[in-house]
């Protein structure tokens, strides 16, 4: 919930103050680098060492820098400033990210695994909707200072709870004493495995990667950027929004539980293209009515529904690594694909930025070349039984 309040609040903030859609491109994009870097790192220490205190210890880090920025943020430069706390942030969460996902299949017994994952997704999407909702609605009578002093909080008390969780102990081969030796080892263990070793990690990644670059920036940019400039609401009518289509997600969590092992790798090539053709209704009413409340409802319930099948498609990818992939290399395997996958975004942020300036006056267009590109992605994955999927 904290994570989410302020990745929702503080680009939102961002845009408002500045009304650049280009420049919000660009903070996002320097912000997402740290998923990068810092998740195999994070994979690394959560294989070697203590899941418990990596991810007590980071969320309680995460809120010292809350209440840093907190007391420098109306002295210093804003833009900067607000870089620097976003760097901060995105790198404690990306650097716990890899330990959370493996801490499932090492909890739970692989028959259930679907379900634990569901269970965890739905928890996290409740948070998701929620917090916008709360942060949107604060902000736009109270200002930003509220919505940190919430985060800061939840912050500890996420590094309490994670205190007192227990995890297996996993004796790993020997290894050089060196710290250095040691990450540079296992991060090229982790790397190998994905991309020589497995066949089939290395397509879904490069999958997921491709989805995230498509999908991610209409959270981050389109839709702010459409809501507050196009159809000229505020921070509560965007929290609302946001939360209404991250709500979406549940869906695809009831979607992949119901439909068990028939959620598999095979299906991610459908699910794409379904995502590109969900979203040409909502194309029409720009077309035809410009910012009317009906064109509004048709786009948010357009990316409901993509946000369902964006959940089934991460649902399945998670799923499969965590039934594939030997317990020793969990976190780093997960690392792996959570920083390839996130490289995606660091690319597609800024374009989005970019084309969001230029066509902010006929959002109808971005959502043609969305829907194109989700058509290319999924005509270039070529899926097939016999365990292979072929890409390009």
């Amino acid at each position: 919930m904290a994570s989410a309040i302020l990745t929702f609040a503080l680009p939102l903030y961002f845009l408002i103050h500045t009304g650049n859609a280009t420049l919000l491109g660009t903070v996002l994009t320097i912000s997402t680098i740290p998923q990068v870097l810092a998740s195999p790192l994070g994979g690394v220490i959560g294989d070697r060492f203590s899941k418990r205190k990596l991810m007590a210890g980071a969320n309680i880090i995460s809120a010292i820098f809350a209440t840093i920025y907190l007391i420098v943020a109306g002295r210093l430069d804003f833009v900067p400033t607000l870089i620097v706390f976003l760097l901060l942030i995105e790198s404690t969460v990306a650097l716990i990210g890899p330990a959370q996902e493996a801490a499932i299949p090492s909890l739970v017994p692989e028959n259930d695994l679907m379900r634990a994952n569901s269970i965890n997704f739905l928890l996290s999407i409740f948070s998701g909707v929620g917090s916008p909702i709360i942060a949107g609605l604060i902000m736009e009578r109270h200002g930003l200072g509220p919505v940190l002093f919430i985060a800061i909080g939840l912050f500890l008390i996420a590094g309490v709870v994670n205190s007192f969780v227990g995890f297996p102990k996993v004796v790993q081969e020997d290894s050089p004493k060196n710290i250095f030796a040691i990450l540079w080892n296992d991060l090229l263990a982790g790397f190998v495995f994905v991309m020589k070793k497995s066949k089939v990690h290395r397509k879904i990644i490069l999958s997921l990667t491709l989805y995230n670059m498509i999908l991610w920036p209409i959270i981050g940019i389109f839709l702010p950027v459409v809501v507050t400039h196009y159809f000229q609401f505020g921070e509560s009518v965007n929290g609302i929004i946001r939360g209404v289509v991250i709500f979406g997600a549940s869906f695809g969590v009831i979607v992949g539980d119901k439909l068990g092992d028939k959620a598999n790798v095979f299906q991610l090539r459908k699910i794409t293209l379904y995502s590109g053709v969900t979203l040409i209704p909502a194309i029409l009413p720009f077309l035809f009515f410009g910012a009317n409340g009906f064109s509004l409802v048709l786009l948010v319930t357009a990316l409901f529904v993509v946000w369902t099948l964006f959940t089934v498609h991460v649902l399945i990818i998670w799923t499969y690594i965590g039934r594939e992939t030997p317990f020793e290399h969990m976190s780093k395997v997960f690392a792996v694909t959570t920083a390839i996958s996130a490289a995606g975004p660091i690319f597609s942020n800024q374009m989005y930025g970019w084309m969001m300036d230029i066509f902010i006056d006929s959002p109808y267009i971005v959502l043609i070349v969305i829907v194109l590109a989700l058509g290319l992605v999924a005509m270039f994955t070529n899926i097939k039984k016999g365990n292979e999927i072929s890409i390009f």
